[in-house]
């Protein structure tokens, strides 16, 4: 009888675990969080780099029970592996009452920002940024949503130890189908 019961609680226990696994795919998005609704799904990615055209992926999806937004990027080579990845974790501050957002690059970089300006269509992030070396740098971001199947992306106004330097290339997203 001992046996049997133990049974029944572990298969309870599993049952409840893979629905609670599969309710928790893709959370509701938090209340503050909601300016981040056109952006999720998956992305293709295409941009111009030293006149290079190159390609990537995009991942936008609610995560830790909806109180974070992950931004996962990939750049792809010509047979299509990733080559280089950044992951974004966009999160609601309490304490200073305002988005944010941390960032990891494959390379061992890393940031963060807070939101300084949104508009309908348009999103500005401002912070700074550590390369693999631990040096410090700073700038903004922008996301610009063109419509609801498209958006750019670009790092602006950075400085690299405090000398300016050119803006990034515009990354292009566009709804993978």
């Amino acid at each position: 009888m001992k046996n049997i019961l133990s049974l029944v609680i572990l298969a309870f226990g599993v049952a409840v675990t893979n629905l609670s696994l599969k309710a928790a795919d893709q959370p509701p998005l938090n209340e503050n969080l909601k300016v981040f609704k056109p952006y999720l799904g998956n992305w293709s990615m295409h941009w111009t780099e030293n006149g290079q055209p190159m390609t990537g992926k995009a991942t936008v999806k609610t995560d830790a029970g909806g109180n974070t937004v992950t931004l996962r990027v990939e750049a792809l080579d010509k047979e299509g592996k990733p080559v280089f990845s950044h992951a974004f974790i966009y999160y609601w501050q309490a304490e200073t009452r305002s988005l944010a957002e941390v960032d990891f690059l494959s390379d061992g970089s890393h940031g963060s920002n807070v939101l300084v300006s949104q508009t309908e269509n348009k999103l500005v992030w401002q912070g700074q940024r550590f390369g693999p070396d631990g040096k410090p740098s700073w700038g903004s971001t922008e996301l610009v949503k063109t419509d609801e199947n498209s958006w750019t992306g670009q790092f602006v106004r950075i400085s690299f130890q405090g000398a300016p330097v050119p803006d990034s290339p515009k990354f292009n997203f566009t709804r993978a189908r």
